[in-house]
């Protein structure tokens, strides 16, 4: 596992799938039983680029070696979706202190787990601003603790980026050196794992 992050440019055009595994067993009536094995998506990330110069190519390159092809993890910082602002992660109670970072996307919760040291975490309560580490911490898989647990009510909302953990998908990777210092990359596969 590597938390070295991908080389991507901000303009970079992804295409991004978001993929479940459920098992499905059809009677010859046509009824169905399915079974979701899922609880959260895995995700799958299309990266194309047109040309790439000498420099970015040997990048990508270089990047996909060191990581042994889809042998080994790494962090992929997906400019279209990587940032969360005034997301409620729960309501005190008084005595609970953990609280999970998540994100609600299009009204589907799920856990954020890789969470990024800059911009910093910024967590609320009822609006205010805590001050770390005086009032509370967070680890590396996202979990809140406060250092005394916010009072019955209170409405506890953060600002935090994110990564997405991945590998690539194939354990090849194919650049065409096409022109003086200009390679062309048809597309790379990024496969999403859960940490």
């Amino acid at each position: 596992m590597s938390n070295a992050p991908f080389p991507v440019t901000p303009d970079l055009p992804i295409i991004k799938r978001s993929m479940f595994h459920t098992i499905v067993q059809q009677a010859a009536s046509g009824r169905e039983k399915r079974l979701g094995l899922m609880t959260y998506p895995l995700y799958e990330f299309d990266l194309t680029w047109e040309t790439l110069t000498d420099e970015e190519g040997r990048a990508i390159l270089g990047f996909f070696n060191s990581r042994g092809g889809s042998f080994e993890t790494f962090r992929l910082d997906d400019p279209t979706d990587n940032l969360v602002t005034g997301q409620q992660l729960g309501v005190g109670n008084g005595s609970e202190v953990h609280y999970q970072l998540i994100r609600s996307y299009g009204g589907f919760i799920e856990p954020m787990l890789e969470i990024k040291a800059s911009p910093v975490p910024k967590i609320y309560l009822d609006e205010v601003l805590k001050e770390t580490p005086a009032d509370y911490s967070i680890n590396s898989a996202g979990l809140v603790t406060f250092t005394s647990p916010p009072g019955a009510g209170v409405v506890i909302t953060a600002d935090f980026g994110f990564y997405y953990r991945v590998r690539f998908k194939e354990d090849q990777a194919e650049l065409e050196y096409f022109a003086y210092l200009l390679w062309k990359v048809r597309q790379v596969t990024l496969v999403s794992v859960k940490p």
